[in-house]
């Protein structure tokens, strides 16, 4: 397994999250109930490798509460970045006022 430090071991994490959940809806949308049943299972084992749980020791309530946090913070980070990467429009005109 590669070494990375925290911040891309969990950006990677919450991309596979948001790719698994993207395939889920797919799945839905195809009427597919064994493969939604199969992406919600590999979401569950993402969230548990992520957060280095058993799923054989912890609470039923703890391990949905993580599948929650997860989904939010998989969002959350997609959110950040998509302004990151198309910063406002008076930002845009800032720096090009600065370079002119």
């Amino acid at each position: 397994m590669l070494k990375m430090d925290a911040d891309h071991q969990s950006d990677a994490y919450a991309r596979i999250f948001r790719l698994l959940s993207a395939a889920k809806d797919e799945a839905k949308a195809l009427k597919l109930p064994h493969l939604v049943h199969l992406t919600d299972m590999a979401l569950l084992q993402l969230v548990l490798d992520w957060e280095g749980v058993d799923l054989e020791t912890a609470p039923d309530h703890i391990v949905q509460t993580l599948v929650r946090q997860k989904a939010k913070l998989a969002n959350t980070t997609v959110s950040a970045k998509i302004k990151i990467l198309h910063p406002a429009p008076e930002a845009r005109a800032e720096s090009k006022e600065g370079t002119g």
